[in-house]
């Protein structure tokens, strides 16, 4: 009987600590509004202000059902709502050469003011493992890399027959595209194809900048044009409105990464977002990867012996992202955000992402950001810390000295 009590107040025990952990470590939840009656699939948006408080991955997104002491954790998918076109752009190899480190192939692109996001290399050679790095250019003597040790490979045997020859990246503009192989086997390149992902952008939002800064530097004959938008956004593409006629370009938009302080100041670290050229008829650049969320932003424009360009504006299109769920029971439903520890779910619905994502949803809304409070941890003071303690534990051991003494004294008698 005993032995039945003990096991259920374990259990108990259990299933507290086990509901009251899953939420713990979030900084940030929101009420999620549900119409009455749905036990449905419902999506929702997250909006734009949550994005400086959640993971580039968006990975410490949860939503649980709260009811009485009970927490369910609710699976979820992150759509993006974009519907991706791919498109093979005429193109030819012009150039094949080799070094004593490897083989060089040279790519024309026929339409050099289209975004290039991947090439389809397609070789003869079976089993291999390269390296492979990958540059771009306007004229072929100026190079721009853009890809590095990047590692194509085949495998043919029995057992496998699998290839990838794919060079993914996230968007280009250039005419001519020059790929090193570093192998001594000679590659057999049976066609080179670029391609171009274009997006259906009735699924993003259009956002004007206004606080642009700029600064044109006469010994690198370039011009720097800085700005942030009001919170991090998964940007997709920029909008550049020149006020000129008849320009061609090279140009480079970078978002900051961090910062780090020293003593001579804040010094800022950049990575690139795009790399391409601005032209006359080309103001419209896509970026690299939507799970970026970026905030702050470098354009820098090669002016060469040109005067300074003339901009007006620029404009960001980020995706609209929404969350779909799916609700079994009458309670209320919590979206909770902001933990630094917490990895990406790993749900049974993601395998079935396809058939969820075409399922009919109903649209939710979410409440005001609620701050949730942190445990204070009260830490106790040391035993020792007050002196009461000390003369307790001096009268004691004279006592059991004193004890021991008489005892030996009454021996010796």
């Amino acid at each position: 009987m005993k032995n039945w009590i003990k096991n259920i107040a374990l259990g108990c025990l259990i299933g507290f600590s086990v509901n009251g952990f899953s939420q713990e470590g979030y900084s940030y939840k929101r009420k999620i509004e549900l119409q009455k009656d749905t036990l449905n699939w419902n999506s929702v948006e997250l909006p734009d202000e949550m994005y400086d408080k959640i993971k580039s991955d968006l990975s410490d997104i949860r939503i649980f059902g709260l009811k009485d002491n009970d927490t369910i954790e609710v699976p979820y998918l992150v759509s993006t709502e974009k519907i991706v076109f791919s498109k093979i752009i005429h193109s030819k190899i012009i150039n094949q050469s080799k070094t004593n480190e490897g083989y060089y192939f040279t790519i024309e692109n026929l339409y050099p003011d289209t975004n290039i996001s991947k090439i389809q290399l397609n070789f003869s050679n079976e089993n291999f493992n390269w390296e492979v790095n990958l540059e771009g250019s306007h004229n072929q003597n100026e190079w721009f890399t853009i890809l590095e040790d990047y590692r194509v490979l085949s495998i043919k045997n029995p057992q496998t027959n699998y290839r990838f020859e794919q060079l993914a990246f996230g968007s280009a503009t250039y005419k001519y595209y020059r790929i090193f192989i570093k192998t001594t086997d000679k590659p057999e390149i049976i066609s080179a194809s670029l391609n171009l992902d274009s997006y259906n952008f009735n699924s993003v939002v259009s956002r004007k900048i206004d606080n642009l800064s700029f600064k044109n530097e006469k010994e690198n004959k370039s011009s720097i044009i800085e700005f942030s938008s009001k919170t991090k956004l998964p940007v997709i593409s920029l909008k550049i409105e020149v006020n000129d006629d008849d320009f061609d370009r090279p140009i480079r938009i970078e978002y900051l990464k961090d910062s780090i302080k020293t003593e001579k100041g804040w010094i800022k670290n950049y990575d690139l977002l795009y790399s391409g050229t601005i032209s006359t008829t080309k103001k419209d650049f896509l970026t690299v990867d939507e799970n970026i969320l970026v905030k702050d932003f470098r354009i820098i424009i090669e002016n060469r012996d040109n005067a300074p360009l003339s901009v007006e504006s620029v404009e960001l299109f980020s995706f609209v992202h929404s969350v779909y769920f799916k609700t079994k029971e009458q309670t209320d439903y919590y979206l909770f955000y902001g933990h630094e520890k917490v990895n990406k779910p790993q749900y049974d619905i993601e395998k079935f992402r396809e058939r969820i994502i075409n399922e009919p949803k109903i649209k939710a809304t979410l409440s005001d950001e609620i701050l949730i409070p942190k445990k204070v941890e009260i830490q106790q003071k040391p035993l020792f810390e007050s002196k009461l303690w000390l003369w307790v534990i001096i009268i004691v051991i004279i006592g059991i000295l004193g004890y021991f003494s008489l005892k030996m004294l009454s021996k010796k008698q």
